[in-house]
């Protein structure tokens, strides 16, 4: 696996092992050895020259470089001679923060902080064979070790000490020093189990290997007889739900002056002082729990600025060229960009916006571009045109132009290595956008193999597969290579909606039936039904296209296990609008619509707009799909704007015939999802029940399923203004309550 330097970080630290394996299997509870037997792994990264510069230079700090053997206190290296000394009298040498010494270093840093969201520091050990630097102890902090040169052999022992914290916020009159002395002593745990622990591995890392160390476990490491040793600890210091908690009740203080009152006199030596802290405690206590939970998303935003407070400016800042501005024209959708070296990019979100915050700059976007942010401040290089989202090419192209201007993103100069052809790799290759040039079309597809695509929406599982460690193929080929995929699971049921109703439970729920492929919202077949007719006969395009959409179903049709038998599209909501294609092209096939209160919707896609909100500000684009004069669009309000596209949808569900069956909102019960599944034919043997009332319980968009189901319903109806009913009145209430007296579930 070849990583050039900008390529460094915890995904290459941790390879082979997937970055998502890891976490999900290691991070904060599980050691982890990797032996590799690639002696020359670290390369260049942090040579003997490096070593022997970040000596000379650590040692005109003061403080920076110190001695080390076993059980005896640490002491500072006066000079670069004395370390010298000391190392060849058999002491250990180690550089606190090496990475102030070393670029390299610093940008692996930078790179891992960007992940992990915390500061990060790197020490380095230096040890003469047969000697140990520290003795048996556990850390306070998460342990990368990557053994730079010669051996070391590490011994791990059990039980570890459950997470212990590495500090405690600061109450007056005291320094970092005694808090740590007094209130977050932990000799007693060192005196109890340092001796009592019992080994449970034993092992040699040899130049090039890894060992991952969760923070609390016992280990001791030595250097082998005969072998100089050369490692690098990397320690995250992780932000824990103790900060998190402080900060939201300092900001609850701000707003609680029962909070900001002072102590009672003599509370420390009197009891009559104490009883009424006690007192006053306890009615504090029962409002506190609110108050937090209130601050708890400024609490973690203000965290998430305090990380990057020292940390916003970029180590590669070309500094010779500071004033020439890069240009910018030329980059298309195949031009290879990437994230500025050692910089740190944060997202923030509001109800109406995603911004990028970088350095002093920060970039807000619509709602719509939060899965393009996401990729880009999360993959190592990229193309525009592997941007997801429900944005267009020329969106695409844009946005990363802008942010090469600004600074975020620069030119990529990796060369990519060649991709096979689809037929060349093995696998289930799936297409994950149709990308149209004046040229015509070609489609992006993406190999997934056997990978699940669980995920609520398939950009979501899209923007996970791609950053993932090895990185799957990616392959543009024109539109003959639809034709080369074989279909093997037709569609047994097509999922439309009109917009946060409901729809993405309903397809969450029924990957519950075993051997079921759920594809949710494909983009391609969205970006083929915006599509005009351009220089074709409306009746030729038509044509054209129905044969490019047969072919995209298909291709979604290919098995990811061997015991899939059924396909499930869940469409997005404006699709709807072609719903007489879909029952045209496939009239033996159940179609499933999905709507609720016109009202609830209309709140939340004004709170949080979707997709297609944001046509209002493209007249020709809205033109087309909703057969409006672009003028009409433009003189709308934003409530009559949704009132009418909310109409459209659903008059288009009531005048459709055929195989069709209506869920309303308020119906979507663990019952009804089981009668949908019949309705698709899908194998009621092969349910897994407990999946599928976990789905019915869970917050359909959340990708973690930790976030509880709640009918917000009474919500928006309260949060409903008056201007907002009217409309809704005007152009959906009666298409509405058509469908809502005829749903059949």
């Amino acid at each position: 696996m070849n990583f050039s330097p900008a390529d460094r970080d915890i995904r290459w630290i941790t390879a082979p092992t997937n970055y998502q394996t890891f976490i999900d299997s290691y991070w904060g509870h599980t050691p982890l050895k990797i032996i590799r037997n690639i002696p020359g792994y670290y390369g260049d990264l942090f040579s003997e020259p490096q070593l022997e510069q970040a000596l000379y230079l650590a040692s005109k700090v003061t403080g920076a470089l110190e001695q080390l053997i076993d059980d005896e206190s640490p002491r500072r290296c006066r000079d670069y001679a004395a370390a010298m000394e000391a190392f060849r009298r058999g002491k250990s040498l180690r550089i606190d923060s090496v990475q102030r010494f070393s670029r390299a270093l610093y940008v692996l840093c930078r790179a891992m902080e960007q992940d992990l969201s915390c500061p990060i520091n790197v020490n380095m050990y230096l040890s003469p064979g047969s000697t140990r630097a520290l003795s048996r102890h556990y850390d306070t902090h998460d342990v990368f070790v990557l053994q730079i040169h010669g051996r070391k052999r590490w011994r791990l022992f059990d039980p570890p000490v459950q997470l212990p914290l590495e500090s405690l916020p600061v109450i007056r009159g005291e320094s970092p020093r005694t808090m740590r002395m007094h209130r977050l002593d932990h000799r007693k745990q060192l005196a109890e189990g340092k001796d009592s622990c019992v080994l449970k591995d034993e092992f040699v890392l040899a130049s090039g290997d890894f060992l991952y160390l969760p923070r609390g476990h016992w280990h001791e490491a030595e250097a082998e007889p005969g072998h100089i040793s050369c490692h690098l600890t990397i320690g995250p210091q992780m932000f824990t739900y103790t900060d998190l908690v402080t900060v939201a009740v300092s900001r609850t203080a701000l707003h609680d002056a029962r909070l900001r009152q002072s102590l009672p006199p003599g509370f420390a030596t009197h009891t009559n002082a104490r009883k009424v802290v006690e007192k006053q405690v306890a009615e504090i206590m029962q409002d506190l729990a609110s108050g937090v939970n209130k601050n708890r998303e400024a609490a973690l935003d203000e965290i998430g600025e305090i990380f990057l407070r020292n940390r916003r400016a970029a180590i590669t800042s070309g500094i010779l060229h500071i004033f020439d501005r890069e240009s910018v024209d030329d980059i298309e959708l195949e031009s290879k960009v990437r994230m500025k070296e050692g910089l740190i990019c944060r997202i923030t979100e509001s109800p109406s916006e995603i911004a990028l915050n970088f350095e002093s700059t920060r970039i807000t976007l619509p709602l719509a571009f939060e899965p393009a942010c996401r990729f880009i401040t999360t993959s190592r290089q990229f193309t525009p045109g592997e941007i997801p989202g429900d944005i267009n090419d020329a969106e695409r192209v844009s946005l990363v132009q802008r942010l090469v201007v600004d600074g975020l993103l620069t030119r990529s100069t990796n060369a990519k290595a060649a991709i096979p052809a689809l037929s060349a790799t093995p696998g289930v290759w799936l297409p994950v956008r149709l990308i149209h040039t004046p040229k015509g079309f070609s489609i992006r597809w993406l190999q997934v193999g056997e990978q699940s695509l669980d995920e609520p929406f398939l950009n979501q599982s899209v923007t996970r597969l791609m950053a993932a460690e090895p990185r799957p193929a990616v392959r543009t080929a024109g539109l003959g290579s639809l034709k080369r995929v074989v279909s093997q699971v037709p569609p047994s049921g097509f999922i439309f909606h009109i917009s946060r109703c409901g729809s993405t439970l309903v397809s969450n729920a029924l990957r519950a039936f075993t051997g079921t492929i759920v594809i949710s919202e494909p983009q391609p077949v969205g970006e083929l039904l915006q599509q005009a007719p351009g220089d074709h006969a409306p009746g030729d395009w038509e044509q054209a296209r129905n044969e490019i959409l047969r072919s995209l179903i298909a291709a979604y049709g290919q098995k990811l296990r061997t015991s899939d038998k059924a396909l499930v599209i869940k469409l997005q909501s404006w699709n709807i609008l072609f719903l007489d294609v879909i029952q045209k092209l496939w009239p033996e096939v159940p179609c499933l619509v999905v709507i609720r209160n016109p009202i609830e919707v209309m709140v939340s896609c004004l709170r949080q707009p979707s997709g297609w909100m944001a046509w209002q500000q493209d007249p020709a684009r809205a033109g087309h799909i909703f057969g409006w004069k672009e003028k009409s669009i433009s003189e709308m309000s934003r409530e009559q704007f949704c009132a009418r596209v909310l109409g459209r949808f659903l008059t288009t569900a009531h005048q459709a015939a055929g195989l069709l069956r209506v869920i309303d909102y308020e119906d979507l019960t663990t019952a009804n999802a089981k009668k949908i599944g019949g309705f698709f034919a899908l194998d009621g043997q092969q349910l897994d029940v407990e999946r599928l009332d976990r789905e019915m319980n869970t917050y359909s968009k959340d990708k973690s399923g930790r976030q509880l189901f709640e009918d917000d319903s009474e919500i928006k109806q309260q949060q409903a203004s008056e201007l907002m009913r009217n409309e809704s009145k005007q152009w959906a209430d009666d298409s509405y309550s058509i469908l809502r007296a005829n749903s059949t579930f």
